[in-house]
């Protein structure tokens, strides 16, 4: 008898999947519940009380085993078996896994303070390169790579940007709003996605919280209050 673990969650496709304990994959049609299928031996099957996680970019399915330090994928369109993407060497610890562009899977790794992201081809399991970054946590918007810890790479691991105690969001696939830490408070920027290069906007109080923004607004928090900059 197959438990369900958990379903990975919904692509743009409306396609929703579900992990049995021996490894296989149902996919559900997410507009309506109708199972569409089911793929057995899909991934290798579960022991004990591990709870893996998962990830979905277009046809490959990611699964991260913490307990034994591994990245698992599968291909939903040709089928086969798992191919195991990476392993961790020792003391590594994997924390993240995320697809990074086209072909390509971002596993983010710590070993106590040091963090690192390792490129992974995701047809071979292949690492094409590793960096130290600020954080884990990593995703891609075109060729370039973003991690939580405000590092840029471009796609062959060159950097671009390195900003520690920033907050960096994308603005569009082109450009990002970097806030960094600066004699007046905190420092706005906008950062090609090219090159790397920064222009400064100008400079706004420290704020009480964590700020937000989209492709044409920032807004932070001051006290009891919100305040919004409008920077395109």
């Amino acid at each position: 008898m197959t438990t369900k673990l958990r379903s990975a969650q919904v692509p743009a496709d409306d396609r929703v999947f579900e992990v049995g304990t021996d490894g296989s994959v149902t996919t559900y049609d997410a507009r309506t519940g109708d199972s569409t299928g089911v793929r057995t031996g899909a991934l290798p099957a579960h022991v004990g009380s591990e709870r893996p996680e998962y990830r979905v970019y277009g046809d490959l399915l990611l699964e991260l085993r913490k307990e034994t330090n591994q990245v698992f994928g599968y291909d939903l369109a040709a089928g086969g078996g798992p191919r195991t993407l990476y392993t961790a060497p020792g003391p590594e610890t994997i924390v993240a896994v995320a697809g990074c562009g086209a072909g390509r899977v971002c596993v983010d790794t710590a070993q106590g303070d040091l963090h690192a992201v390792v490129v992974v081809d995701a047809a071979t399991g292949q690492v094409q390169w590793i960096r130290s970054t600020n954080g884990t946590g990593s995703g891609a918007t075109g060729d370039r790579i973003l991690t939580a810890g405000t590092d840029l790479f471009d796609p062959d691991g060159y950097p671009l940007l390195s900003a520690p105690n920033s907050l960096v969001g994308w603005i569009n696939p082109t450009s990002l709003l970097l806030l960094a830490p600066g004699d007046d408070g905190v420092d706005v920027f906008t950062v090609n996605a090219k090159s790397g290069a920064k222009n400064r906007l100008g400079a706004i109080l420290v704020p009480d919280g964590g700020c937000a923004l989209n492709a044409r607004t920032l807004v932070c928090p001051f006290g009891r209050e919100l305040r919004a900059w409008r920077f395109a």
